[in-house]
Parts: structure tokens; sequence; C-alpha cells
């Protein structure tokens, strides 16, 4: 049964936010009981067949603000077993690791065995274009065709995007070459393109050890014991974003699915536990992307109308580009523990060993996507201009 996207449409002010006391298995349990009935997910999932998506794509555990916390996970499989449901988890290979090596080492994998559920790496799925207006992406026929999908990220800083929440967890759901397209040519569009293709049934954001700086990788972990539930991910991300103490306005992937699925961020409500730091309206990003759609509504159509959509598009990257400039990333030698990490995950095989053993960056083979600087462990990888040694 098809979810008939991108025409399924969500509320954005729906957003719960619970601090948990105890932080144990049972109150997490309830917790997650109580809120599953709030919406509606008993009657929707009954019968049918339910992909759990968490953000479990390095092995590390949950309790370094990483990964998806098991116990969720766990929670969520009892509960939608004794509906009964047939149930999923689904989430696409770490750069150079597959989901099932992921899996086996943060414990998922014995979960998911104990209850007789089914683990999917979706990156060995097929997958298929979908378009939505001008704009298409490639998406795993599974989240494609899923009859309900429950988008369950971890609250945590991210050294690129800002924040990694429900909207930027759904980057496990396109293929490893559409995943890099994404980083060329900018991964807040592409998501904003996700945004409008793929509307999870509910989004649980895990909370309880939350990454507050640096991430997605490394980062300082506080325990918040929070667990935020929307059927929106606009409205999810912004009251994540408030609970992290950055403004929704500056995250430029949450201003631009505003935008795209035609949000206005302003009537957004957060729950009453969470403050809104500074008006929402208020970060730069929003502001240069008001100029950004105003350029884009008034002067690009107008060069389209004379020369036409390709000189549209041509004119139109290059101003992202003076916008966003990309920047190459470089090693520092003094922080690198060469782990090998980084020649994992590079996609063009750009990353050198010298015969010393010392890491480098080719100039000629790299392309700027800046996903070594994203999975560095160590955050030995920079980016921007390389200071002299």
């Amino acid at each position: 049964m098809k979810r008939g996207y991108p025409e399924r449409r969500r509320t954005i002010n729906n957003t719960i936010c619970h601090r948990l006391k105890k932080n144990d298995f049972r109150e997490i349990y309830s917790v997650l009981e109580e809120n599953l009935a709030v919406f509606g997910i008993p009657a929707r999932a009954r019968n049918r067949k339910v992909i759990i998506k968490p953000n479990c794509c390095y092995p590390r555990s949950y309790t370094t603000g990483v990964t998806t916390d098991l116990r969720i996970i766990e929670s969520l499989i009892r509960l939608l077993l004794d509906l009964p449901a047939e149930v999923m988890i689904c989430e696409s290979s770490g750069r150079g690791r597959s989901f099932s090596e992921i899996s086996g080492k943060i414990g998922l994998h014995q979960i998911a065995v104990k209850y007789g559920v089914k683990e999917v790496d979706l990156e060995a799925t097929p997958y298929s274009i979908v378009r939505s207006g001008s704009d298409s992406v490639r998406i795993f026929n599974l989240i494609r065709d899923a009859e309900v999908l429950l988008n369950v990220p971890v609250m945590k800083t991210h050294k690129i995007e800002g924040v990694s929440l429900s909207i930027k967890n759904l980057m496990g759901c396109i293929p490893n070459k559409e995943k890099i397209l994404f980083h060329m040519k900018g991964i807040a569009k592409g998501l904003s393109v996700l945004s409008k293709v793929i509307k999870p049934d509910l989004n649980i954001i895990d909370g309880i050890y939350a990454m507050s700086s640096g991430g997605p990788i490394i980062g300082e972990v506080s325990r918040k014991g929070l667990l935020i539930f929307s059927d929106s991910m606009i409205a999810a991300d912004c009251a994540g974003s408030a609970a992290l103490g950055i403004n929704p306005g500056d995250i430029s992937h949450i201003v631009q699915s505003a935008s795209a699925n035609k949000f206005d961020m302003k009537d957004i409500k957060l729950p009453s536990e969470l403050t809104m730091p500074g008006s929402v309206t208020s970060g730069f990003t929003g502001r240069v992307l008001d100029v950004i759609r105003w350029v884009n509504q008034f002067g690009f159509a107008l060069v389209s109308l004379v020369t036409g959509d390709k000189v549209q598009k041509k004119i139109e990257s290059q101003f992202e580009r003076m916008l966003f400039p990309k920047t190459r990333p470089y090693i520092d030698s003094g922080k690198c523990s060469a782990c090998g990490e980084c020649t994992l995950c590079c996609p063009y095989n750009a990353v050198t060993r010298d015969a010393s053993g010392a890491y480098g960056i080719s100039e000629e083979k790299c392309l700027s996507c800046l996903i070594c600087y994203e999975f560095c462990p160590s955050n030995a990888i920079l980016s921007g201009e390389k200071k002299a040694d």
C-alpha cells in the first residue's frame, strides 16, 4: 500500500515534549505507549507493516549520543508486536560499514533476534526516483511504500548542518550515491526535497542522551532525558533545536524545509517545557534565505523567461556558490589518530597515506563533499583555509 507522497499532509503544531524522571526502561515504555496512542499509531499500525527508522549509522553506544537509544527501539518493537503489527528496523549502511555490522556492535541485532524482528540494510534494497514538482530524489522503495513509518532520530548537533534531528535522519532513506550528491549540491536543499516526499507517521526525537556540541560522531554529551513527539518533522525539529539552545531560524535545512512545505515557522508553538532562543524568524540564515527566495521568485523567473531554464539553473548555481562557498578539508596531523575512518568514508578515494603512515587529502581527487569532516571521530579533519605549519 503506497503512502501517496507527496500529497499526504501533517499538522505542524501537534508536538509533545516529555521529560523523563527515572530514565529507566519501564518509564520509557510507558511514555511511548501513551504518546503512540495520542497520535493514533495503534489504530493505524494494527495488522500492517511498520518501519522503524532509527539513527544507527555508526558503531557507538546510545550513551555517547551518536545512535538511537536501544530502550526506545525495544519498547516500540514490543508495543507494535502486541497490536499486532509486522515490524522492520530499516537503516542504510554507514560509510565503509554495513548496517548488519553496526547493528551487531551496538546491540541492536540482539534485540531484533530476541523479538524475531527483521533488520533491513536499505543500501542492499531497490530504490526509485520520486518526483515532487520540479524536484526529484532517489528513495529506497521500502521507505516510499511504507504503510506506517516511525522516524526515531537522536537529538544532536552537527558540524555541517547545525543540528541532526528528524529531517536530517531522512538521509538514511536515500542510497549512498544520492547522499554524495546532497553533500556536493548542498545538504539543506536536498533535505528540503526529502521533507516534501517523505512524511513519517510519527517523529520521536531521542533526547535522553543528547549531543550538544560537535557531532554527529563525536561531541559533548549531556543527559537531557527528553523525548519529543510530533507528526510534523518541522515542528519536531524546531522543538529539538530549542532543546539544544539553537534557534531553528539559523538552521538552513529547517528553514528551507518549512518553505518547501509552505509552513510558516512563526505559527509553530513549542511545548511549554521548552523555550525558543530568540524569535524563530530572527536567525541570520532565515534572513539570507528570504533574500534568496525573493531573488529566486522574481530575478530567476525573469531570467528563465528571457533565456530558458538551463541558463537560469547555471546562474542560480553560481549565486548559491557565492553565498555558500565550498571549502576544502585538510587533516590536522597533531589530532589524527591514524584510525583510517576517513579512507573508509571518502567516496572518491581522495585520502592518502604516505610511507611514514601520515594521512593526507589529495587536492586532485577531493571534491569538497566534506563527508570525511563529518565522520572523523577525532575531529582531526578541518574545513577552511589550511594554516601554515
